[in-house]
């Protein structure tokens, strides 16, 4: 009995020593991306922070900084595509959303967006997935627990706490349920390449019907082989792109 508790103890110590290395690794990395910025050696600093991502790490800081290493290294398109993600991740942090309007801007010169369509923007980027997933989940488990107190206690007061909280998670449903089909199900991905050549077919024999700038923002609609049909809803533009001159958001 002692050798198995003894063996247990070992495993769980190897298993944490081996996680703390792995973190201070993690922290190494992430100290010299940000070193190899400040020194501008921007590639370096790319390098560095697509390491930690490669290890299945994903964190809006890293987004964020691999994003303006881009950025400052004249890589537009790839820039977007980190402060899409890092935006998805932690959708209320004012400098990511920023650096995120800025870049599209210089991408596509899109207007400044108007002050009700602004407004409607933050309330629904307010939250992201993991925290709608989160907060709807709360408030399931709270609405079990009051019929629960209900069926013992027939309360006003206990039935109209039921009914709002049931339509808390109908209208947090809802509203996950469109994020989920905006950022997971529906495939977005940015133009990488200077300039994004759009053929009328999944061939480069066919002509190329019109062309996008770096940074522009298309939706995936199918695949066929090393080609994407792409479109954007917008601008009513549809067409097929080789799948080396966009990047999956």
């Amino acid at each position: 009995m002692q050798i198995k508790i003894f063996i247990f103890i070992s495993l769980f110590l190897s298993l944490f020593n081996n996680f703390s290395f792995a973190v201070s690794q993690t922290e190494d990395i992430f100290n010299e991306g940000c070193s190899f910025y400040e020194e501008g050696n921007y590639l370096q600093s790319i390098n560095a922070y697509k390491s930690i991502i490669k290890k299945g790490i994903e964190n809006p800081t890293i987004y964020y900084n691999l994003a303006n290493a881009y950025f400052k290294n004249q890589q537009l398109g790839k820039a977007i595509v980190c402060y899409e993600r890092a935006f998805r991740l932690s959708p209320r942090n004012k400098d990511i959303r920023f650096n995120l309007n800025f870049a599209r801007a210089k991408a596509s010169k899109e207007k400044v967006k108007g002050i009700f369509k602004e407004f409607f923007s933050n309330i629904y980027n307010f939250l992201s997935i993991n925290e709608l997933s989160l907060l709807t989940s709360i408030f399931y488990f709270l609405l079990c627990i009051l019929i629960a107190i209900y069926i013992f206690k027939k309360k006003p007061l206990l039935l109209w706490t039921i009914v709002v909280t049931g339509f808390l998670i109908v209208f947090n449903g809802l509203w996950l349920g469109i994020k989920i089909y905006k950022e997971k199900i529906t495939s977005s991905a940015i133009i990488i390449v200077p300039c994004g050549e759009v053929y009328n077919g999944p061939s480069i024999n066919y002509s190329v019907g019109f062309t996008l700038p770096e940074g522009e923002k298309v939706i995936i609609l199918q695949q066929k082989d090393s080609w994407y049909a792409v479109g954007i809803k917008e601008k009513g533009l549809k067409g097929w792109i080789n799948k080396e001159s966009i990047e999956k958001i």
